[in-house]
């Protein structure tokens, strides 16, 4: 791989092979990911267990509604920010409330994040093969679990790199920088985490820039979000309950130690091969690198007296720049290990999203620099572009005899209450919904500081949660609902305080509904899928067993 890449035929014969055998796997392997994504996009039934939550959040933008009134509390509450599917919500007027659109609509935003990786890649490196390299690795962990599905994590991933990447293509000018405080914005209202972006500017800038212009800009970020969540709580009052208070209690409940330091042991095992060579590679030229006396006199004295600079404010801390990628993986690690890293919900997504692209492009960076053992980078980067695809899934059969039956079951009954894992069928047929996905998050933000907690009883949370669960009790009680259908994770909620607390939900609904049958319906096999078991609950004295499926 050549640093400055020359025209083809003016190289000798064995590097044009070496070159083309190069091109030739990043070309299979990029064709195969296409082909991979394609068919996640075109599936008809959902990817993950709550994938099809984002229909219907879109569905209630579309229809000129906010999920974060009091009157979509908390059967079309939202935990992410919902920029996502504001994108997404004028399309469906053409394409339709459907999954693929929404994972079109991901897509787009992945080759985007993508593209700016192959950008930043070949700023650093100079090398448009190694730099095309960098982007299909990335394309290939981000094709990993719950990014390509119906989410916001796309969009709020294109918008980070975005405000990274951007400043310091134009030197951190004034202007670069005000673009990248509107990119972080939108990041932060796509997904939370993603405001990250604004903090990793703001002490770069401090230490590597100009104190001066890094507390100018970290305070007028720090002013544009507090600035935009009142507007934001003012018009959508349950926005922080959703998005945040919510959130921050349900993953303080299930992260752990553990949960990060076997995330990061499988990163480090994903990028083995590259980590090995980079590392070889940094070290071969640590060790051969011969400084003279007076250099190492100068160095030292640098060292000595100025390594920082606390008197100049429109100077840096630092008198010697940082290489900007390695700080922000450096930053990418701290967070991941800090905080995200500890969340096991969303496995490797978070890692792929924020530490992959900085470390693809400060590898390629010193495999671009180190033309003498390109004779051993070719095979071990090949190996990593074939290893980044085997780990995918690649079988996408699933049994839809099992989903036709449900959808011929659901098609013949009006009111339905139902998991997740079916809400498209629920959507497209406009019936009522009375959880999304996000709704059993709901009643978790009833734990956020005093000040935040309203007065007025019919916007207390603990009031719209019993109001709501008080008219599921009501619909069983009356048998209102025509098909009630339950699995592993969707249970009938508990009773609401009027009703004798002893009285568990499932002994409630077996008063008054009989299950039926059984239908067990698959996912595609890949992580957030599986098989699940859903039972079939009708009224009893209605319909005493169930039609032949």
């Amino acid at each position: 791989m050549l640093r400055k890449q020359s025209h083809p035929m003016s190289l000798p014969t064995n590097e044009r092979i070496r070159l083309t055998a190069y091109f030739v796997a990043i070309l299979l392997v990029l064709c195969a990911l296409l082909y991979n994504h394609f068919q996640m996009i075109s599936a008809s039934i959902p990817l993950d267990y709550n994938e099809a939550a984002q229909p219907t959040v879109t569905a209630t933008i579309a229809s000129g509604e906010n999920p974060y009134t009091l009157k979509n509390q908390p059967s079309r509450a939202s935990v992410y920010p919902v920029l996502y599917n504001i994108i997404v919500a004028p399309l469906t007027f053409v394409f339709g409330n459907n999954l693929e659109l929404h994972r079109s609509v991901v897509a787009i935003f992945i080759l985007g994040s993508c593209v700016l990786c192959y950008f930043a890649t070949y700023k650093e490196s100079r090398s448009a093969s190694n730099s095309l390299a960098s982007a299909i690795l990335y394309y290939a962990a981000l094709l990993f679990y719950s990014t390509p599905i119906a989410s916001p994590n796309s969009t709020g991933l294109f918008f980070f790199l975005a405000s990274i990447f951007i400043p310091w293509q134009f030197n951190f000018s004034n202007r670069s920088l005000v673009i990248a405080l509107i990119l972080g914005i939108l990041a932060f209202y796509s997904k939370q985490y993603f405001i990250a972006s604004l903090g990793y500017l703001s002490l770069y800038l401090f230490i590597a820039v100009s104190k001066k212009k890094a507390l100018a800009f970290g305070i007028l970020s720090l002013l544009s979000i507090i600035t935009s969540l009142i507007v934001i709580h003012k018009t959508s009052p349950y926005f922080l309950d959703n998005t945040f208070f919510s959130v921050k209690i349900v993953i303080s409940t299930i992260s752990s130690n553990q949960a990060m330091l076997k995330q990061m042991s499988l990163f480090f095992e994903y990028y083995l091969a590259l980590l090995l060579l980079t590392t070889f590679l940094v070290i071969y030229k640590l060790s051969t690198e011969k400084t003279t006396t007076n250099e190492y006199r100068k160095d030292k004295y640098e060292k000595k007296y100025q390594l920082f600079n606390f008197k100049n404010i429109n100077a840096p801390l630092l008198s010697r720049k940082p290489n900007y990628i390695l700080f922000c993986l450096a930053c990418s690690i701290s967070i991941i290990v800090l905080i995200l890293g500890k969340n096991p919900a969303n496995n490797m997504t978070y890692l792929f999203q924020i530490m992959s692209p900085f470390f693809l492009i400060a590898s390629f960076k010193t495999i671009s620099n180190s033309d003498k053992f390109k004779w051993i980078s070719l095979p071990l980067i090949v190996f990593s572009l074939y290893k980044s695809y085997e780990v995918l899934p690649k079988d996408f059969t699933v049994d839809t005899e099992s989903w036709r039956k449900l959808e011929a079951i659901m098609s013949e009954n009006k009111k339905i209450y139902g998991p997740p894992i079916i809400l498209t069928q629920i959507l497209n047929t406009d019936k009522p919904i009375y959880q999304n996905g996000h709704t059993n998050y709901f009643m978790y933000a009833s734990f956020k500081p005093e000040i935040f907690k309203r007065t007025e009883k019919d916007t207390i949370l603990n009031t719209i949660w019993q109001s709501h669960i008080s008219r599921i009790y009501k619909n069983i009680e009356d048998q209102e609902f025509d098909l009630i259908i339950l699995d592993r994770s969707t249970k009938i909620p508990a009773p609401p305080s009027h009703l004798d607390p002893a009285i568990d939900g499932t002994s409630y609904l077996k008063k008054y509904y009989e299950k039926t049958d059984i239908l067990t319906i698959s996912l595609i096999k890949r992580p957030g899928g599986g098989r699940y078991n859903l039972s079939i609950w009708r009224p009893k004295g209605k319909i005493d067993k169930i039609t032949e499926l």
